[in-house]
């Protein structure tokens, strides 16, 4: 080796990369065909990233020098490095046909195999390679990144182990051990692992993006978002950080930000079908209903078999809250058009995931109009889709007591819990029969750890289809009840299946299932109009009275000021509590018509948890009143959404309660009644516009219950002006709400019908 050569060398080993550039070069200008000097110049081009060019150097030194396994290493390492494997696997195979005991290449060829996706020959060459270095903690490491990628968790994890009890400064190591174990499940020992490798280094973007999808599994989406959020700020480019930031942001309901993420990676990667759909979601929870279609559209576009796309394209046919008042029959329209065409696909398909049902037409039930055709079709879909995964349904046994199931996503504190679920719960007599309930649902609390107290079995989410219907199946149920379908995918999925002898839904989402697995709809006396069994596909059974047992709260309250708000002192104020959906557009003059009856009127509504929502609502009663020469910010007022406590004490000093027209409302009637507030209601054609008249009726106030939208306006004025009639009949509904409360007779007909059903 020349002096020359050796300081080149010197300088090439100490990091002097640009010192030990130029001296090779000068090399090369007198000696094109110097090997060494071909070869180390490639092999400082391969380490400063300029690969193309360290391959035609590699390649020129090794036609000069003969074939040397070093050299063809080096070559492979480039090819490697540039993305191309198969080129790579050819170099380091020569390299061992001339030197077999060469571990480093034995490595080398077994990362070629892997990028190859020839997982099992990679992890035979990992080991040839731990053979000749079993000390070596890379060895071990790479080992286990093959027996990761052949799922073959358990030695993938005692490898990793061995690496870091070797290396224990090794910060992939830690990482991607943190990541075995949260595919196993196992995520506290995941999180610490994940933390150890930041611990090492604190600027590794992949130890913070593994840690985001352990504390997203665990529930923590604060934290995660954070722990995405700092991955994304040392590598901006990350394309799945940047996914799973959009999703988190999606369940901490964040939509809008979710959206700009998920436009975020489209900017740089148009055609990810997956984007796109996930972009959908967002847009459809804000109901920004056209530019959710498109992006759904776009989804299929890219790829035609994506399910789940196709099926959401037609279940967000129906927005949340409508623009103006011609949309609703346009919506109906299409979602029945594209419900038929999803048939016609489906039908063509052998068999679909059962996760292809992730969302309901929610929505649906807030036109006031029959259902029954349409959810009947829906229904089948579901069904179609689920067939594959109907268990084979045990006999019952007939003796001791009957087993009940309830399964639910709202086993807590939760407006389906209070009306209905709490009352079958805490009365259904347990000499007579067995609770089993099934919580799909994540969340719990108190009532929640009441209830388990109350079952025979009890068992709680999260966990897969698969898993549920095998718990479900152990208890054999000879009655099974979902009271909230629609408000949970898991338990529609369910509800698609045949798992009891007997199964009843109820109006926890007031509106037919359509399922044919659904033998039985649970409503009450009061509810239903005549002639409603046309309305279900279910059998009608109507419990006595309000069909539950709602146990008597006094309304909590604290002392409020209206002008604290923004009422001004000598308002009517009217109270309005629904949820921007159930407003619909074709009533809206009616609040208009009360402000010109009653000039100084305040109508408050509540900002919903999507505020969006909220907004649009905002924006079409804006419209509404400024088309009748009114000034909208007068007489209507959006405040945040109070605790139940502030609540009540609004409501304490309001006026009147202003019930939702064709969807009406049940536990928000209750709390008016309960804070003395007169309620106005006007009765529905079906059950889900007659909650509150239902209440009325029981109270003997029927005169506080009308036929049309035009008493309506009447009587609102009339209870606004006349403080007489409005004390009357608060003195009234104080002296009568007793029965409203803990009904023996719903319990004793919701008793009677389970006997009825589970032993004919």
């Amino acid at each position: 080796m020349t002096p020359e050569l050796e300081l080149a060398l010197e300088h090439h080993k100490a990091g002097r990369l640009a010192q030990a550039e130029d001296l090779y070069r000068e090399i090369l200008q007198r000696q094109p065909a110097h090997p060494e000097a071909l070869y180390l110049l490639g092999v400082l081009a391969h380490q400063v990233g300029r690969n193309d060019e360290a391959i035609e150097l590699i390649e020129k030194a090794h036609r000069q020098g003969g074939a040397q396994a070093q050299s063809l290493n080096s070559l492979g390492m480039a090819y490697l490095a540039s993305g191309r494997p198969r080129e790579a696997k050819r170099c380091f195979s020569k390299a061992l046909s001339l030197k077999a005991d060469y571990a480093e290449v034995h490595s080398n060829l077994g990362a070629a195999l892997k990028d190859l996706g020839q997982i099992k020959e990679a992890e035979q060459s990992y080991r040839r390679a731990l053979a000749l270095m079993p000390h070596s903690a890379q060895a071990h490491y790479n080992l286990a990144n093959a027996l990761a990628a052949a799922d073959k968790l358990t030695e993938a994890e005692r490898s990793y182990r061995q690496a870091i009890e070797l290396a224990p400064e090794h910060a992939l190591a830690h990482n991607n051990l943190g990541h075995v174990l949260w595919r196993q499940g196992r995520l506290q020992e995941a999180e610490a692992s994940c933390r150890a490798a930041l611990s090492i280094d604190p600027r590794n973007a992949e130890a913070h993006h593994s840690l985001g999808k352990v504390l997203e599994d665990q529930g923590r989406v604060e934290d995660a978002e954070k722990v995405y959020r700092a991955a994304l700020a040392l590598q901006p480019d990350q394309l799945e950080t940047r996914l799973n930031l959009g999703n988190v942001l999606q369940a901490l309901g964040r939509y809008d930000a979710a959206a700009e993420n998920y436009r975020a990676v489209l900017a740089t990667h148009p055609d990810i079908a997956g984007v796109h759909f996930n972009l959908g979601n967002a847009l459809a929870r804000i109901d920004r209903h056209e530019e959710a279609l498109a992006a759904y559209r776009k989804a299929i576009t890219l790829d035609p078999d994506f399910a789940l796309a196709r099926w959401n394209f037609v279940m967000f046919q129906v927005p949340a809250v409508y623009a103006s008042a011609d949309e609703p029959s346009r919506c109906r329209g299409a979602f029945s058009e594209e419900l038929e065409r999803l048939a016609q696909w489906l039908a063509g398909r052998t068999k679909t995931s059962p996760e292809t049902i992730s969302q309901h037409p929610f929505h649906l039930p807030y036109m006031e109009e029959s259902n029954r055709t349409l959810m009947a079709r829906h229904g089948e879909l579901c069904l179609r889709i689920m067939r594959a995964s109907q268990p084979r349904l045990a006999p019952a046994s007939r003796g001791g007591r009957i087993r009940v199931g309830i399964v639910a996503a709202h086993i807590r504190e939760h407006s389906v819990w209070d009306a209905l679920v709490r009352g079958w719960v805490h009365l259904l007599d347990p000499e007579r029969f067995e609770l089993h309930l099934f919580h799909v649902g994540a969340k719990r609390d108190a009532e929640t750890q009441a209830a388990v107290t109350r079952a025979a079995r009890f068992e709680q989410g999260p966990k897969a289809l698969d898993r549920w219907i095998e718990l479900i199946g152990e208890a054999h149920p000879e009655v099974l009840i979902y009271p909230e379908l629609a408000m949970d995918m898991t338990s529609v999925r369910l509800a698609a299946l045949r798992l009891a002898p007997a199964q009843a839904t109820t109006w926890g989402h007031p509106e037919t299932s359509g399922l044919a697995t659904m033998d039985y709809y649970l409503s009450a006396q009061l509810f239903e109009p005549d002639g409603a069994e046309k309305n279900y596909s279910e059998q009608l059974v109507k419990l006595a009275n309000l069909g539950c047992w709602y146990e008597e709260r006094l309304a909590e309250r604290v002392s409020v000021d209206p002008e604290s708000f923004g009422i001004e002192r000598g308002s009517a104020v009217f109270i309005c509590p629904g949820t921007p959906f159930k407003y619909a557009p074709q009533h809206d003059w009616v609040l208009p018509a009360i402000a010109r009856r009653v000039p100084a009127s305040r109508f408050v509504f509540f900002t919903y948890r999507i505020p969006e929502l909220s907004e649009k609502l905002r924006r079409r009663l804006q419209q509404v009143f400024a088309g009748e020469g009114l000034n909208f910010e007068q007489y209507v007022l959006f405040l945040p959404w109070l605790s139940r406590p502030q609540f009540h004490g609004l409501m304490h000093c309001a006026h009147v309660y202003l019930d939702t027209i064709g969807f009406s409302g049940f536990n928000t009637a209750l709390q008016a009644i309960e804070c003395g507030l007169p309620v106005v209601t006007r009765e529905g054609r079906f059950m889900r516009g007659r909650l509150a008249s239902g209440i009325l009726k029981r109270l003997e106030l029927g005169e506080l219950i009308c036929a049309s939208e035009t008493q309506y306006v009447a009587l609102a004025e009339r209870l606004a002006l006349d403080g007489s009639y409005r004390n009357a009949l608060r003195e009234r509904m104080a002296q009568s709400r007793r029965v409203l409360y803990e009904d023996r007779a719903a319990m004793r007909d919701f008793e009677d019908f389970l006997v009825r059903v589970a032993r004919p």
